[in-house]
Order: C-alpha cells, then sequence, then structure tokens
C-alpha cells in the first residue's frame, strides 16, 4: 500500500499544502487520512529523512486532531450563534477572537482588541485588581459567575452580568470563553423599585399594592398598623374581602 491510498488529497492538494506550510514556517503538514473502517480524519503529518547504509527512507509521526478541529468549530459556532457578548481569550489570556454582540456593548473593532490582553479595555478605573482575580480563577479551571462594572471604549461604564468558562483540552486550560450580558437596564429598574419601597414603606399612608385581579402583594407599615393585618395573613386575598 502507497501513502496516496491513505492521504485523500490531491497530488496539487498535497503541493499547495506543502507550500502553506512553508509559507507558515510549520515543520508538519495537514491532511486528511482515509481509515480502513472508510472514516476520514483529520491529521497533523511530522516527517524527516532517516539515513541507512542502503537508502533514504522518510520517517513520519501522524497526530490526529480531528477532535481538537471539531471541539475550535464547535467554540466558533457558539460564538456566531450567541445572542450575548462573548470573547475567547488563549493561553496568555489574550483576546483570540469576539463576536459581533462584544464589539457593540465595548464599542471596539476586532482588529482593536485582536491579540491585546482583555482587562485593560474593559475594566473600569480602580478595578483592574478585581478583573485580574476573576481571570486568574477561570485559568484555575474554575467557571467565574458574578455581576459587576466593566468600561467600555468611550469611557462609560456598563452593568454586567459575567460568566467565564475554561476551555480545556487533555486537563489543560487552553483559554478562557467569557460571556457577557448587559443588565444595566434590569439594574437601573431594580434600583428604581428600591427607591419606590423605600418612600411607600415610610409613608405615615396606608399603602397596599395588588396584581391586575385585585389580589395583595405588598402592604406598607402603616397599612399594617391602620388595619392590623399582617402581609403574611392577607397576601393573594381580595382587597375588597378586608
Amino acid at each position: 500500500m502507497k501513502i496516496q491510498n491513505i492521504n485523500t488529497l490531491s497530488e496539487i492538494q498535497v503541493k499547495n499544502e506543502m507550500k502553506l506550510a512553508a509559507r507558515e514556517k510549520r515543520n508538519y503538514f495537514k491532511f486528511i487520512h482515509k481509515l480502513a473502517n472508510g472514516e476520514e480524519r483529520d491529521v497533523e503529518v511530522h516527517s524527516f529523512p532517516v539515513k541507512t547504509h542502503k537508502e533514504e527512507l522518510l520517517f513520519s509521526i501522524i497526530y490526529d486532531i480531528s477532535d481538537k478541529i471539531k471541539q475550535k468549530l464547535m467554540f466558533e459556532r457558539l460564538l456566531v450563534a450567541s445572542p450575548f457578548a462573548v470573547v475567547i481569550l488563549n493561553k496568555e489570556h489574550k483576546i483570540m477572537n469576539a463576536n459581533e454582540d462584544f464589539i457593540k456593548l465595548f464599542q471596539y473593532s476586532l482588529e482593536e482588541i485582536k491579540g491585546r490582553h482583555i482587562n485593560p479595555l474593559v475594566s473600569p478605573w480602580g478595578r483592574k485588581k478585581e478583573v485580574d482575580t476573576n481571570i486568574k480563577l477561570a485559568y484555575k479551571g474554575e467557571i467565574v459567575k458574578q455581576e459587576g462594572l466593566r468600561r467600555r471604549k468611550d469611557g462609560s461604564l456598563i452593568e454586567v452580568e459575567i460568566l467565564g468558562y475554561p476551555i480545556m483540552y487533555h486537563q489543560s486550560v487552553e483559554g478562557v470563553y467569557v460571556i457577557y450580558s448587559d443588565i444595566t437596564e434590569k439594574k437601573a429598574r431594580e434600583r428604581q423599585l428600591l427607591l419606590f419601597r423605600k418612600i411607600m414603606e415610610n409613608n405615615s399612608e396606608g399603602v397596599v399594592i395588588t396584581d391586575i385581579k385585585g389580589n395583595i402583594e405588598w402592604i406598607n407599615k402603616a397599612f399594617y398598623k391602620i388595619t392590623g393585618y399582617p402581609l403574611k395573613d392577607i397576601k393573594g386575598e381580595k382587597l375588597n374581602l378586608i
């Protein structure tokens, strides 16, 4: 059997791959090999000549990289399809890729951020240590989940929910997958509701809040003092029954 029976690439494709490897200064080739059962696998072929007293032979070491390529494709598809802002960091904590939602949220072009450390780009002034700590935890193999402030290119601050996932390969962390969800408006509504509740709580008049069906959801202290009904006894009841 000849190697051509295993390598599925044509002679022209093989020559093109060899030229590409030379341009990229790679000491290996990327081929597609067909197994005995007909299955095709992506491989890296590392070859070098070996001289004997009779002839010169070509010694090749073949690595199956199919699973690695599938994993890479999976992350690339997740990156594009995600409805959230996503950035992928490599082993050196530098940005490898980011999706359109990340570009829109943080106002950077991909060309501006690719190959750069993420911390100086998104850390609010005075919070660099917090971001550093989160990144280190993810590179230790931990899943990081928290809410916090991050800085955009124009200097404005946004409130985000952050999820950091380590990218594992053979028990080693090869990078980190970071997801940002903009919760600025959600947090603003929560603060407004909290302020409203404090105002209502301290109101000297009795205040009751019901749902659209007239069922009691909340009362303030003054309402309890006036009626004598604690919330636990009347929650869910109709107001006209009191």
